[in-house]
């Protein structure tokens, strides 16, 4: 006779990675993909941790089963470095997020050194959200860089102090550092102790990454969670995250009629006093038709559940406030109608035709 035998394994969540993107109510499940480097997955596995990568970041889990080989790895081997890569497949990202329209050959990276046990959440990055502060040049060889001042001393280390001395040579006004045997991650170079330049160096990928992720469990940090195994304590997750901030644009509306009169005295009711459309008067369109042009006074966020919603009314008799009722709801901006300024790569704009 057989004897079942019941095995309860239990998960418990120690690292949780979370993006989150104000333009969307929710992120598809196409938008975002996570991927750990080669050494990291093996570095997970060594572990004995688990990785569970979805749309909207990822999580590092402790199975139950598992804890023992977590507890060798931790008391056998010093700070520990996981490095993820993230990779947008979605090429309307710029439309819809407030970065500049050019990230001219730069990818992000964010990092987060974890030495203690607070649940507290960390947002990742230099600002409240993701901005071109965490914009680097990245390298897959060695780094080329030019010097400012010709008897300067150059010094280089990565994030984490890991010094790049004897890698630089300087030639005449220029400098190279030789990144063959030295770790991925985020490097600078100081002149006589100002920093100079910052570089990303990434292994060679199939498919450059939109941004790099560095987590490093501190040795402080794998101290207390040993403890807390052998205490049999639940263990804490540290939680992490960046934020992208919704496309704001200026809405300009173009309103076109067969007949002239049908654009007299508009306006367009907003429901807001903080939100007012401008009258800049009539232009003539790329079709060589004539149009009165609205454009907003401020730029207005852009988000897949708008939060406007604006009318189109007639000035009655000439007074200022608009009465007589033309089209109830006024068009949205489309992700592919937004455009950024010829001379401003920070600013865009939408535009809308409406015939009427």
């Amino acid at each position: 006779m057989r004897e079942n035998i019941e095995i309860e394994v239990r998960y418990q969540q120690l690292v949780a990675f979370n993006i989150q993107h104000e333009y969307f109510k929710q992120i598809p499940n196409d938008f975002f993909k996570f991927i750990a480097s080669k050494e990291t997955s093996k570095r997970i596995t060594e572990l004995g941790l688990q990785l569970y990568a979805n749309n909207e970041g990822f999580n590092l889990m402790l199975s139950s089963d598992k804890e023992s080989v977590f507890e060798f790895f931790l008391q056998n081997n010093d700070e520990v470095v996981l490095d993820f890569y993230l990779f947008i497949e979605n090429p309307y990202f710029l439309h819809l997020t407030q970065l500049p329209w050019e990230l001219n050959k730069k990818i992000f990276y964010f990092e987060n050194y974890i030495d203690d046990i607070d649940e507290k959440k960390v947002i990742l990055g230099n600002n409240e959200f993701v901005s071109s502060k965490d914009n680097h040049f990245y390298t897959y060889d060695n780094w080329s860089g030019k010097k400012i001042q010709k008897n300067s001393k150059i010094f280089g280390k990565s994030k984490n102090n890991n010094e790049l001395s004897d890698k630089i040579k300087i030639s005449g006004d220029n400098y190279t550092v030789d990144l063959s045997e030295v770790s991925f991650g985020l490097y600078q170079i100081e002149e006589d102790k100002n920093v100079v330049d910052t570089f990303l160096y990434l292994p060679k990928l199939l498919k450059t990454p939109a941004a790099m992720f560095q987590v490093r469990l501190g040795k402080n940090w794998q101290q207390k969670i040993l403890q807390l195994l052998n205490d049999k304590q639940p263990l804490p997750c540290k939680s992490m995250g960046i934020q992208f901030k919704a496309r704001q644009a200026y809405w300009r509306y173009y309103l076109s009629s067969k007949y002239s009169n049908n654009l007299q005295n508009l306006a367009i009711n907003t429901g807001q006093e903080k939100i007012t459309f401008k009258d800049l008067g009539n232009v003539v369109l790329p079709n060589g038709k004539e149009a009165i042009k609205f454009e907003s006074e401020i730029p207005l966020i852009i988000q897949d559940e708008t939060l406007y919603q604006f009318e189109l009314a007639r000035k009655a008799g000439g007074r200022t406030n608009a009465t007589d009722l033309i089209l109830q709801k006024l068009p949205t901006p489309s992700i592919d109608s937004l455009k950024p300024d010829r001379k401003d790569n920070t600013i865009a704009y939408s535009d809308m035709y409406i015939y009427l």
